[in-house]
């Protein structure tokens, strides 16, 4: 945590994410990554006292982020509590979305299987013909 020095002489904000925070820093951050280990932003300057004046500000931003993905973290894991009943309302509503589910099963085994049967007839029909060709040219062959 703190300012770091690249290999070009540049300053460096660096700040590293505790582990259990860095999923939710990506989603705060917007990242494609799934994880954020660090948080790092360039100060701008070769020179170190102004480095240190310029962190101040960026270490703030990065306790913003760190507050945001805790809070983000907390909400993911605080489990609600069990429901012991329901109000009319959810009770009607799930009753009419069994009931639409229960008549558009019964519209589809009704159509569908309608078809099904034609479908299974055409097919023994055109495999009787050919069975009987089949058998005819057997009996005329003997």
């Amino acid at each position: 945590m703190g300012v770091i020095k690249d290999r070009h002489g540049t300053y460096y904000a660096q700040q590293r994410v505790p582990e259990r925070l860095q999923k939710a820093v990506a989603r705060v951050l917007g990242c494609k990554k799934p994880r954020q280990v660090f948080l790092k932003k360039s100060l701008g300057t070769k020179v170190l006292k102004a480095a240190n004046v310029c962190a101040k500000p960026v270490l703030a931003g990065f306790d913003r982020i760190i507050r945001d993905a805790t809070a983000i973290a907390s909400q993911a894991t605080a489990v609600p509590a069990p429901r012991s009943s329901l109000n009319a309302t959810e009770i009607a509503r799930m009753s009419e979305a069994l009931y639409g589910k229960l008549l558009a099963d019964d519209e589809a085994f009704r159509f569908g299987g309608r078809a099904f049967i034609a479908e299974g007839v055409e097919w023994m029909r055109r495999n009787e013909d050919a069975d009987f060709e089949r058998r005819s040219n057997i009996r005329s062959a003997r």
